[in-house]
């Protein structure tokens, strides 16, 4: 990485983690009230929504990243649109999130390697992390996290 560049970064919660997105990915945070559930789909997909008249995706990240406590008793979502491209085509998906929580400019020379030994997540999902108020942030690789298997289906 360059040391001297920065990068910008959407903070959102997950239970009690921390994790970043870059916001070259992120092109909005909603909050959305009906989810529609989709047959045949891996449990980590949750359905999809109506956003601004076209169909998004919308998946459950406390399925994705294995987290045991999914149930959630809230009548909206608070969701990250991102834009991923998908076998050469751009498409937009929503990842439901606890909480967002900033958006917060690093220098790339303060963000760290994760051993996959010091890891609790998939390291194929992590590109790097980095401390803030004495909290680890887990910076996620979208291409990776959503790959091409889990949403052919839904584009």
């Amino acid at each position: 990485m360059n040391e001297n560049s920065n990068k910008t970064y959407v903070i959102f919660g997950i239970q009690s983690e921390l994790f970043a997105l870059s916001t070259e990915m992120v092109s909005e945070v909603i909050e959305i009230n009906n989810i529609t559930p989709v047959p045949n789909t891996p449990p980590h997909i949750l359905g999809v929504t109506n956003f601004r008249g076209n169909i998004l995706p919308v998946i459950s990240s406390k399925i994705k990243f294995g987290f045991t406590d999914v149930e959630s008793e809230n009548i909206a979502f608070v969701v990250l649109v991102l834009e991923l491209e998908i076998e050469k085509r751009k498409a937009k998906i929503g990842l439901v999130v606890d909480d967002v929580s900033d958006v917060f400019k690093i220098s790339t020379s303060e963000i760290n390697n994760v051993p996959a030994s010091d890891s609790k997540f998939n390291p194929e999902y992590l590109e790097g992390a980095f401390k803030r108020k004495d909290k680890y942030v887990y910076i996620l690789n979208a291409q990776k996290v959503f790959a091409v298997r889990d949403l052919q289906l839904m584009v």
